[in-house]
């Protein structure tokens, strides 16, 4: 299931307030690389849009989208049949979810995030 889409933006302000004009509202906003806005609409809460402002090396744009796995075996199960190596999980302080990323042979960026942290 689609957890998240990232996107790395000029202005994370700006684009916040154009995505309201669509029904999106911050649930929450984080330190994360000097600022990042996620945001959700009612009629589909359950997709996130992250907004985080661009650095020196970014490119802008879409960065990744990020997958929700059940629970650590999911994420043992994906991470053994993949032929692509995923970062270990790893704990995002600011939004509370263990993630990992996973570079495919085009480079794109894909991310993990374990939905289950209670364990």
């Amino acid at each position: 299931m689609l957890d998240h889409i990232e996107f790395i933006v000029s202005d994370p302000e700006r684009t916040v307030k154009m995505l309201h004009h669509f029904g999106y509202e911050v649930i929450r906003h984080t330190a994360h690389q000097g600022g990042a806005y996620e945001l959700a609409c009612k009629e589909q809460p359950e997709l996130i849009l992250e907004i985080i402002k661009a650095r020196p090396q970014d490119s802008l744009g879409m960065n990744h989208p990020a997958f929700a796995v059940e629970d650590r075996d999911a994420y043992s199960r994906i991470k053994e049949e993949v032929s692509y190596i995923p970062t270990e999980l790893h704990l995002v302080k600011s939004s509370g979810r263990y993630v990992s990323n996973i570079f495919d042979e085009n480079g794109i960026k894909w991310q993990m995030i374990l939905k289950n942290t209670e364990e």
